[in-house]
């Protein structure tokens, strides 16, 4: 019995120092790994711009063109409130304005032109409009969106 008991203690104690060396080597290796690094640059947030508002009256075609310049990507909505006699563009994806806040125009059924920031990532332009709606076309491209108003427009909802 006492071999046995002799045995045992020291199979014990063998087994105890194998797992206190097992567990220092486990975190010898675990502190000599270099971290890991980043692969990927955190993203920066597209942030468009509203950069101008501007108009050019073109006599001959007795036409109002305005360019509303945009930086960076964007899609609009727009809205005619007839009783108010209004034309809305929301730019969806604008959270910017640097565009002069009213621009005057009073030619050829149009007043004035105001752009502000509807909600965060919302601009909205209102053409305030004279007493006749007039006859309106809007396109857009990359640049930004044209409005043209005159006579023989053919509007394109």
């Amino acid at each position: 019995m006492e071999v046995i008991l002799k045995d045992s203690a020291n199979f014990i104690r063998a087994l105890c120092l194998g797992l206190a060396l097992g567990m220092a080597l486990a975190g010898a290796v675990q502190a000599q790994e270099p971290p890991q690094p980043q692969t990927t640059a955190p993203q920066q947030p597209v942030v468009s711009v509203l950069k101008e508002i501007s108009f050019q009256k073109i006599e001959i075609a007795e036409q109002l063109q305005v360019m509303i310049k945009v930086e960076g990507p964007f899609l609009i909505e727009t809205t005619e409130l007839i009783v108010s006699k209004r034309l809305i563009i929301d730019f969806n994806s604008v959270s910017m304005i640097e565009a002069q806040p009213v621009t005057q125009v009073n030619d050829m059924g149009l007043l004035n032109i105001r752009a502000g920031q509807y909600q965060p990532t919302v601009a909205r332009v209102v053409f305030d409009l004279a007493d006749n709606f007039p006859s309106h076309r809007i396109s857009s491209d990359k640049d930004g969106v044209r409005v043209v108003f005159g006579k023989d427009i053919i509007h394109i909802p």
